[in-house]
């Protein structure tokens, strides 16, 4: 390996573990839709496609976007979708055991190009999300993608972790120019496995649909979540291998064991210790024996005594959120191209409006998305949102957005401005203000954000009480474990 990338350990017995070196990892994952914006400005235009793929040859972060600017955050901060919440959990870990320099981020932004984790963004509107690769690869082009990317790995690493969806790895342009001398492990879609180089520095980690149902995970955030699972099993695997978990040499011999020789099925087997049984019980296998396995004991719940609540027996109902998931009726396959004068959400079709019925009973709009575009919002509050879904016989059900303000200290909305919103867009159901609860979190904040969730449910059924509103409250509350579930 080329690089001397050591940490001093601190105290111990051993002298070995005095002084050792661990490798170095490139981490390539990309933007996600859900962003941070701020509350002040939810109702302001962000900077769009427009504006960023337009033809200047400059640095689009380094412009300046108005209103926006004070409002720059550090992209690693700017980001809610789940898929980053859990990569950069998997590298805090990575970097708690081995140092901040285990670790370099890099994302790619389909506003702003490859971005560093610690470059200061403004929020922005814009994502390569449905484009065929014909389409992104210029623009990518454009945002010096490609190109800034062979920089990045004409450094020294000993092995890089690609998190990228079809849209995404189109804006790299495989195979590289210039191929590194490292390994680069692509978590990717296995209908991907033909854009993605067969030798070596290519090693591609086929996940699908069967994977996403065995880890429990959403297609969508799975790449990071197995990463996260990596990073851990690297750090503190479990089972344990004693009751005051491995020393700091310890990790530092797994993470060799698997730099040293990377590939796809190494990776799936750290991570296969949080494969899913059948009947839904996380199983990790036993460090003595793959042949054996050993239940989680926050995994195993007992049903309480106490008297059946009064929705109990009631069928389930399935909300389907919504993600601007329309499609173009006009698209002509054949040539890979949509109508040139499609108006967006005037021309564009869900898929109840495409088959003779939904499939699922009802829709899910999240405030904080439909906030992102001030153009589907002003269009709700002109033709409410029903009209504007084009979904008039079954319910429609609202909630906040709790991941895009995860990482805040607190809700950036009140139960007075959420009540109004519901009943002002004509919600069937409205969902009270809730605070998401990580088991990484600390015990404190997990007691702080459940109470905290609690008191906003009661706020939230009493105020809808008295102000007669027309909408069906939800009042939601959120465990700090199994036994408050």
């Amino acid at each position: 390996m080329a690089v001397d990338h050591s940490f001093e350990v601190g105290q111990t017995n051993s002298s070995a573990e005095q002084h050792i070196r661990t490798g170095r990892i490139l981490v390539i994952t990309s933007c996600t839709k859900d962003k941070h914006i701020p509350a002040a400005l939810a109702s302001f235009k962000q900077p769009e496609a427009d504006e960023l793929w337009d033809g200047r040859m400059d640095r689009r972060v380094a412009r300046n976007y108005g209103i926006w600017e004070p409002y720059r955050v550090p992209s690693a901060q700017l980001y809610r979708g789940r898929q980053h919440i859990e990569v950069m959990q998997g590298v805090e870990l990575l970097r708690q055991a081995f140092g901040r320099n285990i670790v370099d981020v890099k994302i790619i932004s389909a506003g702003f190009g490859l971005i560093d984790e610690d470059e200061l963004v403004p929020p922005y509107n814009v994502t390569f999300a449905g484009l065929s690769a014909a389409k992104v690869f210029p623009i990518a082009k454009r945002l010096a993608i490609p190109q800034d990317l062979q920089a990045v790995l004409a450094q020294d690493y000993d092995c890089a972790f690609f998190l990228l969806g079809e849209e995404y790895l189109a804006s790299i342009g495989l195979p590289f120019a210039h191929e590194p001398g490292f390994p680069c492990v692509f978590l990717a879609s296995q209908a991907l496995h033909n854009k993605i180089p067969k030798q070596f520095p290519y090693i591609h980690v086929c996940l699908g649909n069967p994977e996403a149902t065995s880890f429990g995970s959403a297609l969508i955030s799975l790449k990071g979540l197995l990463f996260h699972h990596f990073a851990h099993q690297i750090v503190q695997p479990s089972p344990l291998f004693s009751a005051d978990g491995i020393s700091s040499y310890e990790r530092y011999e797994r993470m060799q064991t698997f730099l040293s020789s990377p590939s796809s099925e190494a990776f799936l087997d750290l991570v296969s210790l949080y494969r899913k049984k059948e009947n839904g019980a996380v199983v990790r296998k036993s460090s003595a024996s793959k042949k054996t396995s050993q239940q989680l004991p926050f995994e195993t719940m007992v049903k309480p005594s106490l008297e059946p609540a009064k929705n109990y027996g009631r069928p389930m109902r399935f909300y389907i959120p919504d993600w601007d998931d329309l499609v173009d009726p006009a698209y002509n396959f054949e040539c890979d191209e949509g109508n040139p004068e499609k108006r967006r959400y005037d021309d564009e079709v869900y898929s109840h409006q495409i088959y003779p019925g939904p499939n699922y009973d009802g829709l899910l709009f999240s405030k904080s998305t439909i906030e992102q575009s001030q153009t589907k919002l002003a269009r709700i509050k002109e033709c409410g949102i029903h009209s504007f879904a084009k979904f008039t016989e079954k319910p429609i059900l609202a909630d906040c957005g709790a991941f895009s303000y995860v990482n805040e200290e607190a809700p950036p909305y009140n139960t007075p401005e959420i009540l109004e919103y519901y009943q002002s867009l004509g919600f069937n159901y409205g969902v009270s203000i809730d605070h998401l609860i990580f088991s990484s979190m600390p015990s404190d904040v997990k007691v702080a954000r459940y109470a905290l969730t609690r008191k906003n449910a009661l706020e939230f059924i009493q105020a809808h009480r008295a102000g007669g509103y027309t909408f069906t409250p939800v009042g939601v509350a959120q465990p700090t474990d199994c036994a408050t579930r």
